[in-house]
């Protein structure tokens, strides 16, 4: 068993809190440890964010990130499905939020809680204090 005992939750209730944490220390980390933060950056200077943002990434980066996922995965022990949700779920939203689309009347019909294009931009923002905001990949955090 994980620290959290997953086990004694609803399936349903386990994958919706590993998806959660999955989410959120995917990115916190990145933005809050000055290292990790100049590793990051990278991905930032794109003063035009499109597609091609969303795959832009220092090789450190990349591999210090999935040793996280490696070592809450360790840590919590979700259900496996938990894990490949989160992964199939990370890709997809992930290049749709990093489009340089401005999303009109589609966005209402969008749920508030999940990262939009137009939500997104903010986290690229030059001012900190906006962009040290979302750090979900796909919740709004």
């Amino acid at each position: 068993m994980g620290i959290n005992e997953f086990s004694t939750l609803p399936t349903w209730l386990e994958i919706l809190i590993s998806i959660l944490i999955l989410d959120l220390g995917s990115t916190f980390f990145t933005h809050k440890i000055p290292l990790l933060w100049k590793l990051h950056r990278l991905h930032h200077l794109d003063g035009d964010m499109d597609v091609t943002t969303a795959i832009r990434f220092h090789l450190f980066e990349i591999a210090l990130s999935m040793g996280l996922k490696i070592l809450l995965v360790y840590i919590f022990e979700p259900v496996v499905i938990a894990v490949i949700i989160f992964e199939f779920i990370l890709n997809g939203p992930s290049i749709f939020k990093h489009t340089n689309l401005v999303l009109l009347k589609l966005i209402d019909s969008i749920p508030r809680f999940i990262v939009t294009p137009d939500m997104h931009h903010i986290h690229y923002s030059v001012i900190r204090i906006e962009h040290d905001t979302n750090y979900g990949f796909v919740l709004f955090f």
